[in-house]
């Protein structure tokens, strides 16, 4: 699933920026991953492709186009939090299931845009702590 335009500036943790400005951030952002994420499951079908139990991974990739700013992997994984929560808010289960986040960052030719796959971990299969 991939939402268009940049990640806004005050979603960073670090960013010290109005709490009421940030507020409206996050809640335009969680609101828009949500509404991404349903127009997805509804042209694949309407059924989450995820299974009820089991670990999840979270995959990002945030493609910078223009100037918008690269951000170190804390704060971009921290910027992403009202995305995570919308998606899952639109998957209709809970992001305590997520035990590994990947995230990748990239220039872009054209416009910014933020994608998100989660995938389903299969028992213990490739975790080396069992």
């Amino acid at each position: 699933m991939t939402i268009p335009g940049p990640i806004p500036e005050c979603l960073s943790p670090n960013a010290r920026c109005d709490r009421h400005v940030k507020a409206d951030a996050i809640a335009l952002a969680r609101r828009a991953a949500y509404l991404w994420t349903r127009e997805a499951l509804l042209r694949a079908g309407g059924a989450s492709p995820l299974p009820a139990q089991g670990d999840l991974v979270v995959r990002w990739l945030v493609e910078h186009g223009g100037r918008a700013k690269r951000r170190d992997f804390d704060n971009l994984v921290g910027s992403l939090k009202p995305y995570l929560d919308g998606i899952f808010d639109a998957l209709g289960t809970n992001d305590v299931r997520v035990v590994a986040v990947v995230a990748r960052q990239r220039p872009a030719a054209g416009e910014s845009t933020v994608t998100c796959e989660v995938i389903a971990v299969e028992g213990d299969r490739g975790w080396p702590w069992g």
